[in-house]
């Protein structure tokens, strides 16, 4: 194909609602104050902090919303087939993906969250890769991926069988803070093998910067790419496990009421659940997409 080819478009028409869970992160290390003397940590210069784990409360809280998600069928029971068509009593579709922010208390929480997810053996066989499309030219790079390049930007489009993808868009807002640093691409991988990993994702976290943050509209910019990028993927049902500042400037982009106009905050371990729908978008490459229908997801209700 050649620079003449159309690029991929989406059909508004035959675009279907996806099902979007959004989970932010248990308590991590850096969200809690010193026991003995009450102060808040360090953030901004104590390099210790750099990429924090869970705490025991964290792990606690990621541990309990699993169960609830599995005992509602959100979150399959681990060695669960996914493929089989589970709905809960509030037909809640179980999460075929998890799409997971690379700091490193993300990934504990999705790990306890959805573990059988975590558990499913992945095959590293690159010479199994199939094409999305036939009428793109596209670079098949792993057999849980596929590069599309025949576009303005190229486009990861994730197989089918891809269970836990790990995207650098849905990260906390980065710079200055340490622990909004992540740690190198090797160590994650060799920490948490069952995850598929962004082609775009360097070894080390060259995005941020002890001198500048992200601005409140680099962060929302994020969020528009990531859904937009979410719309092309073939899964219907998909968790997202990210961060506080991440899921409250998606919420006040796409339903601002319900965080009352930015009055309420987004807390560890809380759940909104929405539809993430493709607005009217013939010819053009990345659709117009909206996030609707918005909900906490109350977890403590039979």
């Amino acid at each position: 194909m050649d620079s003449t080819d159309s690029h991929p478009t989406v059909n508004a028409a035959n675009a279907q609602p996806k099902t979007v869970y959004l989970i932010r992160h248990g308590v991590a290390k850096h969200n809690i104050c010193n026991p003995e003397t009450g102060e808040r940590p360090d953030i901004a210069n104590d390099v210790t902090l750099t990429d924090p784990p869970l705490v025991r409360q964290g792990v606690w809280q990621a541990q309990v919303l699993g169960e609830n998600l599995r005992r509602r069928g959100i979150a399959a029971e681990k060695g669960f087939d996914q493929t089989m068509d589970v709905e809960s009593c509030d037909g809640a579709a179980t999460v075929e993906l998890v799409v997971c922010s690379p700091l490193t208390r993300c990934l504990q929480t999705a790990s306890y969250v959805f573990p059988g997810h975590f558990t499913r053996h992945r095959n590293h066989d690159t010479s199994a890769c199939s094409n999305h499309s036939n009428n793109h030219k596209s670079e098949s790079i792993s057999n849980e991926y596929t590069i599309i390049r025949s576009r303005k930007t190229p486009l990861t489009i994730l197989n089918g069988d891809c269970r836990v993808f790990c995207h650098e868009d849905v990260r906390e807002a980065f710079g200055m803070h340490y622990p909004d640093k992540r740690s190198p691409l090797s160590h994650l991988k060799a920490t948490f093998p069952n995850v598929t990993f962004h082609p775009c994702m360097t070894e080390h976290d060259t995005a941020w910067s002890p001198h500048t943050r992200e601005t409140y509209h680099d962060v929302i910019h994020r969020v528009r790419n990531f859904f937009q990028w979410l719309s092309h993927q073939p899964h219907n049902c998909i968790a997202i496990v990210t961060h506080g500042v991440w899921m409250e400037c998606a919420l006040m982009e796409y339903c601002p009421e319900v965080l009352e106009g930015g009055k309420k905050r987004v807390y560890n371990c809380e759940v909104y659940c929405g539809k993430l729908v493709v607005m009217e978008s013939f010819g053009v490459e990345d659709p117009c997409v909206k996030l609707k229908n918005v909900r906490p997801v109350s977890l403590y209700n039979t």
